[in-house]
């Protein structure tokens, strides 16, 4: 796929088996399911400990979101990274996304702020550009807050998923599997959703619990990864 800068435009395909995703997020929805409070993951590569992502959810009158702090060893390096999501309630739209990320030495930074029309203003190291994508979700929203609105039905969705790590733009399918799936946790037996997400960078199986609409479990088979529910702690 063929970039522009500092102007970059992408279609999304419309594929009439598949709901789109604008009709399951809105500030209304995000205030319902979200809650002020910290969830501790532990993270595994093949049953060896990598390290932990706390994911923090908030929630108020004018914006929702998700920070995420990671530390974790890949490739027997160390990997510091924290990403802050931004939803803007007031005026139903994505509001900010930022990351800072430290590997192997090498630091990554990216700031976008989303104006009118889908348009993100970016800020990526020493680049500075305009991206004209169609409506999207950014990729940490996509993983972390859309498994949470959409769990309790059984549909399929597709979006565009924007990944601030490449500024590349990438059809996702989300499909939904609400018959009973019962997981082993430190919180007990719970019985849940999964959610399914395909066509990223990697395909991800995403466990929520039926009962709080928490996401207990995160697999990603192609490299072995999991995320496992571990703690959860108030804000």
């Amino acid at each position: 796929m063929k970039y522009i800068i500092p102007i970059l435009i992408i279609s999304i395909l419309k594929l009439p088996s598949f709901a789109q995703i604008g009709n399951y997020i809105s500030s209304a929805k995000l205030k319902e399911t979200l809650e002020n409070e910290q969830l501790i993951y532990r993270m595994s590569q093949n049953g060896d400990s990598m390290g932990y992502t706390k994911a923090i959810y908030f929630v108020n009158n004018i914006e929702a979101g998700y920070k995420e702090e990671v530390s974790a060893i890949f490739s027997g390096k160390l990997m510091e990274e924290q990403i802050n999501c931004v939803y803007d309630l007031q005026n139903d739209k994505f509001k900010s996304a930022e990351s800072d990320i430290t590997y192997a030495g090498n630091t990554f930074k990216f700031k976008g702020n989303w104006l009118d029309s889908n348009k993100i203003q970016v800020k990526v190291n020493s680049l500075d550009t305009l991206l004209i994508p169609d409506e999207h979700l950014e990729r940490t929203f996509s993983i972390f807050i859309l498994p949470r609105l959409i769990y309790n039905k059984d549909i399929n969705v597709r979006y565009l998923q924007f990944n601030s790590m490449d500024l590349r733009f990438r059809q996702i399918s989300a499909s939904v599997d609400t018959s009973e799936k019962h997981i082993s946790t430190k919180f007990g037996v719970k019985n849940c959703s999964v959610v399914s997400l395909k066509g990223g960078v990697a395909e991800q199986d995403i466990y929520v619990d039926k009962e709080t609409s928490r996401i207990v479990r995160i697999v990603i088979p192609a490299m072995g990864w999991e995320y496992d529910l571990i703690d959860i702690r108030s804000n």
